[in-house]
């Protein structure tokens, strides 16, 4: 009888795990505080890793108004994107973990970035969602990331460099439901435009201590020295 050989694919197999660096959640957290009951965004960048999907604390504030049901960017963010901030991030003003994306925040946002973050009005991550590819160019694989798994580290205050982009609607000013990206006149969206995804698997999400596991992990994946 032949001996049986094992047989190795050369592949790194893992779950669709997010790590948060913990400098994110500490932005969301002031971000929110500055806009009070308004929503807001900001863009990070992000990478692939061994082990799933890292959330780097490299970010930036679009220029958008903010108000209490909607975004309006000012702004391409396709730009923004080439640029390597692959990572939105937007906030529903409402206590607790109970909140999820919007089929305006699915069709339009959630649909042309890697990853998507929504933050509650407590700071906390509420719902994520990633992108992965397909043998078909034109069709990606989003998957949708339950709060169950996401796991919150308490942080002090810190300062968020260019929140004077964000312009903060007048009160009792009329809404939108949808107003995401800039619009023309007859109400047509301006860069971004969506198609609809609907597979849903419920990977973790994990908010890591970083001289713990963040600076060890990314030293060994080569992305600091």
């Amino acid at each position: 009888m032949a001996d049986a050989t094992e047989f190795h694919s050369g592949l790194n197999i893992t779950e669709p795990d997010i790590f948060i660096m913990p400098d994110v959640k500490r932005l969301a957290e002031a971000t929110q505080a500055h806009v009070k009951s308004n929503e807001f965004s900001l863009l990070f960048k992000g990478v692939w890793i061994s082990n799933g999907f890292l959330v780097t604390d490299d970010y930036l504030v679009p220029k958008h108004k903010a108000s209490p049901a909607a975004v309006d960017y000012k702004e391409d963010l396709h730009d923004f994107r080439s640029r390597g901030y692959n990572v939105i991030v937007h906030s529903h003003p409402s206590k607790g973990k109970n909140i999820s994306f919007s089929k305006a925040d699915m069709d339009y946002i959630n649909s042309h970035f890697p990853c998507s973050l929504l933050f509650n009005e407590e700071g906390c991550i509420a719902k994520a969602t990633i992108l992965l590819d397909t043998p078909n160019t034109m069709v990606k694989l989003r998957i949708v990331v339950d709060d169950k798994n996401i796991h919150d580290v308490k942080q002090p205050p810190i300062d968020v460099v260019g929140l004077d982009n964000i312009e903060i609607a007048e009160p009792n000013a009329h809404i939108h439901g949808g107003g995401y990206y800039n619009r023309e006149p007859h109400g047509k969206y301006q860069g971004i435009t969506g198609s609809k995804n609907s597979r849903f698997v419920y990977p973790k999400v994990h908010v890591l201590d970083y001289a713990q596991e963040c600076e060890p992990m990314l030293r060994l994946q080569g992305y600091i020295t």
